[in-house]
């Protein structure tokens, strides 16, 4: 029965029913608290949320059970990262050798790991010096990704450039990533956010469009498209793909969040709280949930 229950919980999650599939993993732990695969999924559901605290003391629970899994500390490695990067300086600070570390952890493992191979690359690239920021060692491993998937070496070149303000090679590199990683969604959503901050707003379109045709059961795709509309003034057009991305996943609160800054553009400010609101009460462990409580005293 709990084999039946994890493949189905599995499912769920893969096609982001995260709220259906966190039931079917606490269920199962239940049964069983040494269930690794349960812990490792119920973790990576904190993390797609961004509840990072709670997705770190998760998935440290499934080390313990198994830790010669790669995959369970490449997801680690990004929740302390991200955790971080939100936990204010001094906090922060103290968590970057246990990030460096999981993803050290990982790549040991797995020689392979791409997962792991970019995410060193973000803490050399963006860490300062002081706490083990080198960007030497970046460079190293940004040849290291290429070799093992050009397309995502030249989205990390992008990223070097744009951390430098260098807007014109930032631009090459993000081309020379989506035109080699065609059918790599993630490379066509970040490669068209840039394009949509640089006000590029064809290019940033036709990249969602791939994007949403890659993965049309994808909320971030319809989210991604309603980001497009939003900028160019379409306001009505982005609700509606906001309103597809929370059919496609009612739990994809960043459409949420999203659509409430569109109805404040419009003028409806009580829609606009009520989706606020929304994410304050459901979501409040989410970085989101401050934007959005700012937002609220605003309005």
């Amino acid at each position: 029965m709990t084999a039946n229950n994890l493949n189905e919980a599995v499912r769920l999650f893969d096609k982001g029913l995260y709220s259906e599939a966190e039931e079917k993993f606490q269920s199962i732990i239940k049964e069983d608290n040494k269930n690794y695969e349960a812990f490792y999924y119920l973790g990576y559901i904190h993390f797609k949320r961004d509840e990072y605290d709670e997705a770190v003391d998760v998935l440290n629970k499934a080390v313990k059970i198994n830790n010669r899994d790669a995959r369970v500390y490449e997801v680690l490695g990004q929740a302390l990262g991200f955790k971080a990067q939100h936990a204010g300086m001094v906090k922060g600070t103290m968590l970057l050798p246990k990030v460096k570390k999981t993803f050290e952890k990982a790549l040991e493992i797995n020689p392979d790991s791409l997962i792991a191979r970019e995410g060193l690359y973000m803490f050399y690239l963006f860490v300062p010096g002081v706490a083990g920021g080198d960007e030497k060692k970046a460079g190293e491993l940004a040849e290291e990704i290429k070799k093992l998937n050009p397309a995502r070496g030249y989205l990390a070149e992008a990223l070097y450039f744009s951390k430098l303000q260098n807007q014109e090679d930032a631009e090459q590199s993000f081309e020379r990533a989506a035109s080699e990683g065609k059918d790599d969604a993630e490379i066509q959503h970040k490669s068209g956010q840039f394009f949509l901050e640089i006000k590029k707003f064809d290019k940033a379109k036709q990249l969602f469009d791939r994007f949403l045709e890659l993965q049309p059961d994808n909320p971030a795709a319809y989210a991604a498209k309603g980001d497009y509309l939003a900028a160019v003034g379409e306001y009505d057009s982005a609700i509606n793909m906001f309103n597809r991305a929370l059919d496609k996943n009612k739990d994809f609160f960043p459409a949420r969040f999203k659509r409430a800054q569109v109805w404040q553009k419009k003028g409806d400010k009580e829609k606009a709280k009520e989706d606020y609101r929304f994410i304050v009460e459901n979501y409040g462990k989410s970085p989101l949930a401050a934007r959005a409580k700012q937002a609220l005293s605003k309005l």
